[in-house]
């Protein structure tokens, strides 16, 4: 396959105004230096698969596709994009397999032959044109040397790979302790539980526990049960200043800012929220702290909720 990278001032604006219309991107500016836009031929019986994450089929022919992170949660089964952004597509072209991975955190477009049959084009408002191609010939191989460029996760315990519970949201310890023992009749398998509560991240346990009266008491019998508990870390903080977990992170200055140097405050679960600027050691440091309440109630996992930067009123 012979790609066509658009690179002279008019394609590239040419290519960013087409862009704006046709894949949801905001405006740009018309001396916007670094857009760009790939095309690539498509043959008749080609597929594509990949460019998560989204719902409906895994085939792409004849679809769209936007990487921009977005917390959708009403979402359809068209939706263009989803909370994960993975730029990444494998082609099936006369039995051989290839991977392609675009290294662009820009938001980037795909039309998988939707407007152009036989044309596959991906256009990017910004960054630079970084692609990886990744020969099979098998997809297996393809997918081994995707997982290899980007890095593997650690394998997790044999107890998180079978089937979950989760809900959102038990509100009392008796409603878990109930939903616990429903699933130990005889038809019923052992399963974590997952106690979702999602109002303030994290530190929620330090003012809904008071639902729980016992809270190490009831993991201990779910426990004996067979069930381990899990549960979930959601780093968008609600701006309350009499919340003392936003207030200490606050006057340690521990937030992600803004371009004038104040807090940035965008819209997640609990309304108005700050995020924890992970890339600071001190920042990871305090906020692995926050985890020990949990830790020595015996906790026994966490789900890391909104893992992925994403807003309900991003663009």
């Amino acid at each position: 396959m012979r790609p066509t990278l658009a690179t002279s001032p008019s394609a590239v604006e040419a290519a960013a105004l087409e862009a704006t219309a046709r894949l949801h991107f905001p405006t740009l500016p018309a001396d916007h230096p670094r857009a760009w836009r790939w095309f690539l031929p498509l043959e008749p019986n080609e597929t594509i698969v990949g460019l998560g994450e989204r719902p409906g089929s895994m085939l792409q022919r004849g679809r769209r596709a936007v990487m921009w992170n977005s917390d959708n949660f009403s979402y359809g089964p068209d939706a263009e994009r989803l909370y994960q952004s993975i730029p990444f597509w494998i082609t099936i072209r006369r039995g051989r397999a290839r991977g392609i991975f675009i290294d662009d955190t820009h938001r980037v477009g795909f039309d998988v032959g939707r407007k152009r049959e036989a044309v596959f084009e991906a256009a990017a408002e910004d960054g630079d044109f970084q692609v990886y191609w990744l020969e099979g010939p098998t997809v297996r191989e393809v997918v081994e040397r995707f997982a290899a460029l980007t890095g593997r996760p650690p394998l997790p315990p044999l107890w998180a790979l079978g089937y979950q519970q989760c809900r959102w949201s038990y509100a009392t310890q008796d409603w878990v302790e109930r939903v616990a023992r429903g699933f130990r009749e005889p038809h019923s398998v052992r399963r974590p539980l997952h106690r979702h509560r999602l109002h303030r991240g994290l530190p929620v346990v330090h003012r809904e526990l008071r639902a729980l009266p016992n809270f190490p008491g009831m993991i201990a019998g779910l426990g004996k049960l067979g069930f381990r508990i899990v549960s979930i870390v959601d780093p968008g903080l609600k701006v309350d200043p009499a919340w003392s977990v936003y207030a200490d992170g606050a006057a340690r200055g521990y937030y992600v800012k803004n371009p004038k140097g104040a807090d940035w405050v965008g819209t997640v679960w609990p309304g108005a929220s700050v995020f924890p600027d992970f890339t600071r050691p001190e920042v990871r440091e305090w906020w692995g702290s926050l985890y020990a309440p949990l830790v020595e109630a015996g906790v026994a996992g966490f789900w890391n909720d909104m893992n992925e930067p994403s807003v309900f009123d991003g663009p």
